[in-house]
């Protein structure tokens, strides 16, 4: 008990610390009357606060955020799922080579919700007029290859489905590279389509990725 006792400033002091979520950045209105408050700092966003049209107020906590100074500390509004509603996206982290990592929410009539599979993309690319995310990944197997990808997304009640892919994969010990392509309709897995072979001397990056 006399433990317990002594843990107690402690853990006010937690508490205190874990409720503090920065300092105001911005009041964002929402479809349906809602709004949304964010906090934190120009480097990232803490923490997430949306009030509904009957006043009440639901808190999203953020991944802890390393970004370049935004005055909106990496928050946009932003149609994803393309319903004619504008959703949450927050920057959090700009990986080496440029892509971006995001927490999404989806807008719906009584709030919003976190995207477990759109926060999951890296590099997210919204196309509006084609309906279409892009999203990038890379990874290295030491000492077997390293790839980048490009995998393109569409939505299908509700579930968003891989449509096609671009895979290059690079050989450091043989100095060659092989490209991917998969593709499926919505609902479907994606299958390989094609598949090649580039030597060093025909290689042009600029030319596989546009």
């Amino acid at each position: 008990m006399r433990g317990f006792v002594r843990l107690l400033p402690l853990l006010t002091v937690l508490v205190l610390l874990a409720g503090c979520g920065g300092e105001p950045m911005g009041s964002y209105p929402l479809d349906g009357g809602m709004t949304c408050q964010t906090y934190g700092s120009e480097t990232g966003l803490s923490r997430l606060e949306i009030t509904t049209a009957s006043g009440e107020t639901v808190r999203f906590s953020l991944p802890r955020a390393t970004l370049e100074p935004n005055p909106a500390g990496g928050f946009e509004l932003v149609d994803m799922n393309f319903d004619g509603h504008a959703d949450l996206r927050v920057a959090y982290k700009k990986m080496a080579n440029g892509d971006m990592r995001y927490t999404c929410f989806l807008w719906q009539e009584d709030g919003v919700v976190k995207s477990e599979q759109l926060s999951a993309l890296r590099g997210m690319e919204i196309d509006a007029k084609a309906e279409v995310l892009t999203a990038w990944d890379r990874y290295v197997i030491p000492e077997e290859h390293e790839s980048r990808s490009r995998t393109r997304y569409m939505w299908q009640d509700g579930t968003l489905w891989a449509v096609e892919k671009r895979e290059l994969l690079y050989y450091p010990e043989e100095g060659v590279y092989c490209l991917i392509d998969s593709a499926a309709v919505p609902g479907e897995a994606l299958t390989v389509q094609d598949e090649r072979w580039i030597f060093p001397e025909k290689f042009d990056e600029n030319e596989i990725w546009n």
